[in-house]
């Protein structure tokens, strides 16, 4: 709402409370509603028309500012990140059809906070306007389902200010932090009472069990070697967590023979599927070596 919309709405409402107090004439009232509807509409035409003017003074092809630029360019227009271009009355001049696609319709023309509903973007707009700085700013929104969001906001050179937004949906990033964050917390946890035990038994046979030959060697050891086993699974559990984080960007360039993996595999277990009878067989083993782009640690685990 520019100044003169104020203007009017300030005087209006206060005028026409005053005259229905003081019992005037319901014709006088009426026809100072009138007025003020009137006024109201040309102000609002002719903020329209100015905001006309200034477009096509920013689109002049004659005189190309950088706004123009940014916004004919096809790394505005084309990017799958939604942008916009944001004026000093937090109006949107321009946007992309990312960002139309993430609001369901054309939000040029209209304040900024109907598509972004976040006190966060209008100060970020704000400081950047008076600053002058590049500054990122985290949010959320909802939109069925909870969204984060990272804005980066960028001034554009121009006598009249204007901001560049660019939107990133980090909400995966913010899932996946919380579910490590989660994870990590559980098996500290769950380290704790295995670790408890191993020393609650390791204490019993240096006191009360030191001389009892057949009850240190029958109970303490079997499960001291059982809480370690447990122990030894949580610590691989965190070692393939860490093994994906490291590696969830890098492609495997490994040349690797599924044929010998397997068979490698099935030596490594031998141990212990004979231990509790299990039969191991490969069957229908290729007669050729069949060769993968991979990692053969993570093969052999899978």
């Amino acid at each position: 709402m520019n100044k003169m919309k104020k203007l009017f709405l300030i005087i209006s409402i206060p005028t026409i409370t005053i005259l229905m107090t003081l019992n005037a004439p319901t014709i006088y009232i009426f026809g100072l509603i009138t007025i003020f509807i009137i006024a109201f509409y040309v102000a609002d035409k002719n903020t329209q028309s100015n905001d006309i003017i200034l477009q096509s003074k920013l689109d002049n092809p004659k005189n190309p500012t950088e706004y123009s630029m940014i916004k004919k360019s096809p790394l505005f227009t084309h990017n799958e990140q939604p942008m916009v271009i944001v004026d000093s009355s937090f109006v949107i001049r321009s946007s992309n059809q990312a960002f139309k696609n993430f609001c369901g319709g054309n939000p040029d023309g209209q304040p900024i906070a109907i598509s972004l509903r976040s006190p966060d973007i209008d100060s970020a707009i704000e400081s950047i306007n008076a600053k002058n700085v590049f500054r990122s700013v985290e949010f959320s929104i909802f939109q069925s389902v909870e969204k984060y969001l990272l804005a980066q906001l960028f001034t554009i050179k121009h006598k009249s200010k204007f901001v560049l937004l660019s939107i990133t949906d980090i909400s995966d990033l913010k899932a996946a932090d919380k579910l490590k964050t989660n994870f990590v917390s559980n098996v500290s946890h769950e380290l704790r009472t295995p670790l408890a035990s191993i020393l609650g038994f390791i204490e019993t046979i240096e006191g009360p069990a030191k001389n009892d030959e057949k009850k240190k060697n029958m109970n303490s050891f079997l499960t001291i070697k059982s809480e370690a086993e447990r122990m030894h699974r949580l610590v691989n559990d965190l070692l393939s967590l860490s093994r994906v984080e490291e590696s969830q960007f890098q492609l495997p360039n490994e040349k690797i023979d599924l044929i010998t993996c397997v068979e490698s595999a099935l030596d490594a277990i031998g141990v212990i599927a004979d231990k509790k009878k299990i039969n191991k067989k490969f069957s229908q083993k290729p007669s050729t070596p069949i060769f993968v782009r991979g990692n053969t640690s993570n093969h052999r685990s899978f």
